[in-house]
């Protein structure tokens, strides 16, 4: 019997087959190619849409025109967004508290320069010989004067720190001179304002500091003292771990928190000077402690990280 071989072969299949399959995804690649490109193309525009909008927001705050950027998103463009508006009400509290700040300013300003002028008026009007009356009036022109100078000179000092321009010279200082000498500048007006001045101790050690910025420490809670003690009587004490100057006050507990705000408080504004011996305590890192204990108001600030190695 003959048998006939019948040999089947798969390679044309296979060859076409492969050629249909390349071809195909040739096309798929080249539509998700498109899909991508107009996906990107979408997803660009959408971000430059919202990019733009950022920008004119920008360029509104700072013309000063009050602008609210809405963009809830997570991602980072909205965060951008909510950092811009955070910015934005920043500065618009910034601008109210400068605001405030320059209205404070000019009405303290106002004040003594209209008494000033009443007792210059009244003056003109006095007879030659009557000195006393005469005495009283410069008196209190000079009180105006040094209030007005002492504003002035606060005004100075904290745009230097605001500035961050206050320079440091570090050296030893003799606490205790430093509080005489200071009791003695403001002696005039102590006695202006009939208050006594009682230093109770003066055992402070010598410590390594900037001079004029403890000078000015002290001088600005002595003068404190002395325009706000009710009692007629202002209280210094110099010990080896602090300073301490207290006087009688009609102040709460729960007013202290106001006490260092520019022009703020409860009742009244308490100026600049308190504000401005905050900020060089912190240059100096002194640390200020301010409580009330038996009907007395104490700023004491501690000297331990001042000490002089002597």
């Amino acid at each position: 019997m003959d048998f006939t071989s019948i040999a089947i072969t798969t390679k044309p299949y296979y060859g076409y087959a492969l050629n249909i399959i390349s071809k195909n995804l040739i096309k798929i690649s080249i539509i998700f190619i498109l899909i991508g490109l107009l996906v990107s193309l979408l997803i660009s525009r959408h971000i430059s849409k919202r990019i733009i909008k950022i920008s004119v927001a920008t360029q509104k705050i700072a013309k000063g025109e009050d602008f609210e950027l809405k963009d809830n998103s997570t991602d980072e463009v909205g965060d951008l967004a909510r950092s811009i508006n955070s910015l934005k009400n920043s500065l618009r509290f910034l601008e109210r508290v400068r605001r405030e700040f320059v209205a404070n300013f000019v009405h303290d300003l106002k004040t003594p320069i209209a008494v000033i002028k009443g007792y210059c008026e009244s003056t003109k009007y006095l007879d030659n010989n009557d000195k006393e009356k005469i005495k009283q009036n410069m008196d209190g022109i000079e009180k105006q004067c040094n209030y007005m100078q002492n504003l002035i000179s606060n005004m100075v000092e904290l745009s230097k720190i605001s500035a961050g321009i206050i320079e440091k010279k570090i050296e030893e200082v003799d606490v205790n001179l430093v509080i005489k000498q200071s009791c003695e500048q403001l002696k005039k007006l102590a006695e202006i304002e009939d208050i006594e001045i009682i230093i109770k101790s003066l055992n402070s050690p010598k410590i390594k500091t900037d001079l004029n910025s403890f000078r000015r420490i002290i001088n600005n809670l002595l003068q404190n003292a002395i325009e706000n003690t009710k009692d007629k009587k202002v209280y210094i004490e110099a010990e080896r771990e602090y300073v301490d100057i207290y006087n009688k006050t009609d102040l709460k507990e729960e007013e202290l928190i106001f006490l260092f705000e520019r022009y703020k408080s409860s009742r009244k504004g308490f100026g600049l000077g308190l504000s401005i011996m905050k900020e060089l305590c912190k240059i100096l890192d002194i640390k200020l402690e301010t409580f009330i204990e038996d009907g007395y108001i104490h700023f004491r600030t501690k000297l331990e990280n001042t000490k002089s190695s002597s």
